[in-house]
């Protein structure tokens, strides 16, 4: 595969990682982000909405907002990162005639948290090139929808979770039994590879690993790394549910909306996916995935 790959949002968690496994795969990469520089091969929006960009064989959307941990971002914010730059990024591809594969990292989140703030942009990023398809004239238009995205250097709720563990606190959801799709940034990144390779290849496919865990095989995965035993605390669930009303107005470390993400059943079939593709498992098993991050995780806070 020796293909020319733009990604936007190229210094973003999953942009940086598709650089790094499209590189070794043999594809040349430049990217997109708010601050051009041009020496590594890095543009601006303003290049591209300018046209000052050079061939590419395929667009990978990656830039968004994502991760809003104390709720500070504004539904405007989410139009502009989520909704407006997928617009300038499709746009771009169905002016360009000869770039042939367009690449939108979605979000699981349009299936599970549609009525959430991120997820009414991503549904709208999404209704904007299903509105516009006509204008692609044929070629590969793929719309990725991850489950939770985790690795080395994740950011979000999961490092909050292993410092719960790797603190000695307890957890105090072990009340709630829950089962939950992630997807490893590696098993992402091989996803990506195999669509830009099979051009024949279009659609909208949810994306996630093989095998769902449980909110506690993940704090136990956790404290293995960190060499501590897992607390469980079973709190009554109405009390819990009360402290996270609370939280939504209160900056507290829990509101209604991270309890819910963090304690409902959400699985993903990753089925159709990898018929389209022609594989029957992705590469990295879940439980190897979440030690590699976690070891990561420990292995960075050791470093301070």
């Amino acid at each position: 595969m020796a293909a020319v790959v733009l990604i936007t949002g190229i210094r973003g968690f999953v942009a940086s990682h598709l650089q790094r496994h499209l590189t070794e795969g043999g594809c040349s990469v430049i990217g997109v982000s708010r601050k051009a520089d041009h020496s590594r091969g890095i543009y601006s929006w303003d290049d591209m909405r300018s046209d000052r960009l050079p061939h590419v064989d395929a667009i990978i959307h990656a830039a968004a907002i994502a991760h809003d941990l104390d709720n500070s971002i504004s539904e405007e914010q989410y139009q502009a990162a989520n909704v407006d730059l997928t617009a300038q990024t499709y746009d771009y591809f169905c002016r360009h005639t000869s770039v042939s594969s367009y690449i939108f990292v979605s979000s699981i989140a349009v299936e599970a948290f549609a009525d959430s703030p991120y997820g009414r942009s991503k549904v709208s990023a999404e209704r904007y090139i299903a509105d516009n398809r006509g204008h692609s004239r044929g070629r590969q238009v793929v719309v990725l929808r991850p489950a939770m995205i985790y690795g080395e250097g994740n950011k979000g709720n999961l490092p909050l979770l292993f410092n719960v563990v790797r603190c000695g606190l307890p957890w105090p959801l072990a009340a709630f039994r829950n089962t939950h799709s992630f997807v490893y940034i590696d098993n992402f990144c091989h996803i990506v590879s195999r669509v830009i390779e099979r051009h024949e290849v279009c659609g909208t496919f949810a994306v996630a690993d093989d095998t769902p865990l449980s909110t506690t095989r993940i704090i136990a995965l956790a404290a293995e790394a960190t060499g501590r035993k897992a607390r469980l605390w079973r709190i009554p669930k109405p009390i819990v549910k009360a402290i996270a009303k609370v939280g939504d107005v209160m900056p507290l470390p829990l509101d209604t909306l991270r309890l819910e993400k963090l304690t409902r059943d959400l699985v993903v079939d990753n089925t159709a996916i990898k018929q389209a593709l022609g594989i029957t498992t992705l590469p990295i098993a879940t439980d190897e995935a979440f030690r590699r991050t976690f070891a990561a995780m420990a292995a960075d806070y050791q470093s301070k």
